[in-house]
């Protein structure tokens, strides 16, 4: 892609020493990500490498795909879990455009305590799954049985309703082994609540 890596390290490293040495009267804010996507749209040079990192990833991701399907085997693939939320999960090197399109289940992990968390999560999904148009897999959502996730029940039915309305038709739980005897009462009553039409 006519990248000067070299020249790019350089620039970039210059660019964190400045960001973490300068030294303003009261500090700053962390990036969380939105400063980041505005220089990509700035720098076209990391742009264009950061778009080289995704696309090895996904390559990476379509050999495994296709070498499941060669053999029988379903492939489910699971978001960027740091790069979140899914907005963000270009920041692990997850394009989750082609992430849809070579899986059969992309998994969202949704860790958040609100359902309006869960909701934003979701809908960029959709939205960069509607810009698709080959052929692409199913996506599904999981959420922990840890009650910090979780307000109470309440919120965690919330959640699953987001998850229904949004059209999605698949709800993994998990972390079983750290969950509480109340979470783990959740579970029969989330997988009726999915059933439910």
């Amino acid at each position: 892609m006519g990248v000067d890596c070299e020249r790019l390290r350089t620039r970039v490293a210059d660019e964190l020493g400045r960001t973490w040495n300068a030294s303003y009267p009261s500090g700053r804010q962390p990036d969380e990500g939105t400063e980041l996507a505005s220089l990509l749209i700035n720098w076209p040079e990391l742009a264009t490498y950061t778009q080289m990192r995704l696309q090895s990833v996904s390559s990476l991701v379509r050999l495994v795909s296709d070498a499941c399907h060669k053999n029988g085997a379903k492939f489910d693939l699971s978001a960027a879990v740091w790069g979140r939320p899914s907005s963000l999960n270009w920041l692990e090197g997850v394009d989750i455009s082609k992430s849809i399109v070579s899986s059969d289940r992309f998994l969202l992990e949704s860790y958040y305590e609100s359902s309006l968390d869960v909701a934003r999560e979701i809908d960029h999904t959709l939205a960069l799954q509607n810009v698709i148009e080959e052929p692409k897999g199913e996506i599904a959502v999981a959420l922990t049985l840890w009650q910090s996730h979780h307000r109470n029940y309440n919120g965690f039915a919330e959640k699953i309703d987001t998850i229904k309305s949004a059209g999605i038709h698949t709800l993994v739980l998990y972390n079983y082994g750290t969950a509480t005897t109340e979470t783990l009462q959740w579970v029969k009553k989330a997988a009726k609540m999915m059933d439910e039409t």
